[in-house]
């Protein structure tokens, strides 16, 4: 909340599509925002204390079977077939994908890519702050009125982020929160069947009673 003061007090140029479409004062985003977070938070508790690993040490070691024993909390050997005659074994298997998902993975995903997105407003505010665009002689102007004015490399590094944001029309972000996104996901498989195998013996009886 405080970059996006910083880039934007006035919310104008605010990028959440709530804010644009409701045309939201301050107010209205600080509730928004709270809610929010209060959704993400309790899905987080919901699958950290909700889930146990019903299949710990009954399953061949392989990240296929643990990310489908993980999205689903059911046997690999389990086929769509069962679940689809067994209304209440799918109600509760979706229950797990969409917690485990959505509490573990996600909540993740949005953790790293708020933190790109404070670090872009700070640099943006800055560079509304300090910088001016010369036209004629099609280049971005310093101020001077900054410690950031002794390291030519921090000026170009801002104006190189400035520039490519615009060239790309805006959409260096969703670029970013893509890569990430995709590179969690995958230490996400990885780091789970490692912890999966590495559970102790009474837990995975606890699990399995």
């Amino acid at each position: 909340m405080l970059s996006t003061y910083y880039v934007t007090p006035d919310l104008k140029n605010e990028g959440n599509p709530v804010v644009i479409k409701y045309n939201l004062s301050w107010l209205g985003f600080l509730g928004f925002i709270s809610f929010a977070n209060i959704f993400w938070i309790g899905l987080y508790f919901f699958h950290y204390y909700g889930f146990r690993y019903l299949f710990v040490g009954k399953i061949k070691p392989s990240v296929q079977n643990y990310l489908f024993s993980y999205l689903f909390n059911q046997f690999p050997e389990t086929s769509y077939k069962t679940l689809i005659n067994n209304p209440l074994l799918l109600v509760e298997s979706l229950v797990y994908a969409v917690s485990n998902f959505w509490g573990y993975f996600w909540i993740r995903v949005l953790c790293y890519t708020k933190l790109y997105a404070i670090v872009d407003n700070f640099i943006w505010g800055f560079f509304e702050r300090h910088f001016r665009v010369d036209i004629s002689k099609n280049a971005y102007i310093f101020d001077g009125k900054s410690f950031i004015k002794k390291n030519d490399f921090i000026v170009e590094l801002i104006v190189k982020h400035i520039h490519y944001n615009n060239h790309f029309d805006n959409n260096w972000f969703p670029i970013v929160n893509n890569l990430l996104m995709f590179f969690i996901f995958i230490s996400f498989i990885f780091f789970e069947k490692k912890r999966m195998d590495k559970l102790p013996l009474n837990l995975i009886k606890l699990d399995n009673e």
